[in-house]
């Protein structure tokens, strides 16, 4: 049996790795099936090949024990923490998670066992920032990706989507950016916030801040993201890198003039700035040559020079420093007995 042993002496500060979504391939009796009714039977040519449960509210949860293959799959969500669920899947939670399956009755999880032999397959790295203006900040990093090729963006439902353009399933990183409060407010949450001892107080915990959320989709993925051997359970959750910060540094580019930009529009104008080597005269001559008769030159100069004078004017924090900061932010850890991973 693995043990995590973390003390205030030992380290006060620590990273800590927090998911919102695990999937876990453990042996085949690491679970204890206590009701078969409650599992989906597969079975062919009269044998049983599977059991099978599945949920999607309050919270995801998919156990399957598969026979033949002699492996048990688990999948579960952060939202099994219910109330706690700002507290994410951590080394310090990850138990918990588990004694909120068992005690559904159905089934008994070794958890010992699953720490020991189990091997994560999937995770979603989740971190929550404190961001004034989620659609600025997904802005700010849409227009500022190093290389559209390699790194390609778009927008679903309001939520930025930056992915690494590669087919090696190994090399795949998709980042998501989204207003989290504004997402716990939609209606496929409604079930689980009904299921809250205080919904408000939850959601009121995420005003204000925008969720970034890396999906791993394999063990290579896992094991190069967070720089680790092995993707069993205590490895992964005591792993010590910042996997989200490592691709938003890999795929933001920051830039002295740039990071005065606060819209697609002012990044297209100084575009047009530079082309015309920062001088607003050869601006507005360009313009006359290229407009149409009975044009207001002023007004259409207008945006360029305002642009000129705040990239000449007091600079501003960089924002990508700005993030990291944000981003590497660490939690003080305080564990004054053993912790089980």
């Amino acid at each position: 049996m693995r043990t995590l042993k973390i003390t205030k002496a030992q380290n006060s500060y620590a990273n800590l790795i927090t998911l919102d979504k695990i999937k876990i391939i453990a042996p085949l009796d690491s679970i204890n099936i206590n009701d078969h009714s409650y599992f989906k039977t597969e079975i062919k040519d009269d044998e049983i090949k599977s059991y099978s449960y599945t949920q999607q509210s309050p919270f995801m949860l998919y156990i399957e024990q598969d026979v033949e293959e002699r492996e048990t799959v688990i999948e579960f969500t952060g939202k099994i923490l219910m109330d706690e669920y700002h507290r994410l899947i951590s080394r310090e939670t990850i138990k918990q998670c588990f004694d909120c399956i068992n005690q559904m009755g159905f089934c008994n999880i070794d958890f010992e066992e699953v720490c020991d032999e189990g091997k994560i397959c999937k995770i979603d790295v989740s971190k929550d920032v404190a961001v004034e203006d989620c659609h600025e900040l997904s802005e700010y990093l849409r227009i500022h990706l190093t290389n559209n090729r390699k790194y390609q963006s778009r927008i679903i439902s309001g939520n930025l989507i930056i992915e690494k353009n590669v087919i090696t399933k190994g090399l795949k990183r998709r980042l998501t950016i989204y207003n989290k409060r504004k997402e716990l407010q939609r209606a496929e949450n409604k079930d689980f916030l009904s299921h809250l001892n205080n919904a408000e107080s939850l959601i009121e915990h995420f005003s204000g801040k925008a969720r970034f959320e890396l999906n791993l989709n394999s063990m290579e993925a896992i094991r190069k993201s967070l720089n680790i051997k092995d993707t069993n359970l205590p490895n992964v959750l005591s792993s010590d890198s910042n996997p989200i910060w490592d691709f938003v540094n890999a795929a933001i580019q920051e830039d002295d003039c740039a990071s005065v930009c606060n819209s697609l529009r002012e990044r297209k104008d100084l575009a047009f700035l530079r082309d015309c080597d920062m001088d607003i005269v050869k601006v507005e001559a360009e313009i006359r040559a290229y407009a149409s008769p009975g044009s207001h030159i002023s007004q259409l100069v207008r945006p360029y020079r305002v642009l000129l004078n705040k990239i000449n004017g007091t600079p501003q924090e960089n924002r990508k420093e700005s993030l990291r900061k944000l981003l590497l932010e660490v939690i003080v850890i305080v564990i004054l007995f053993p912790m089980i991973v």
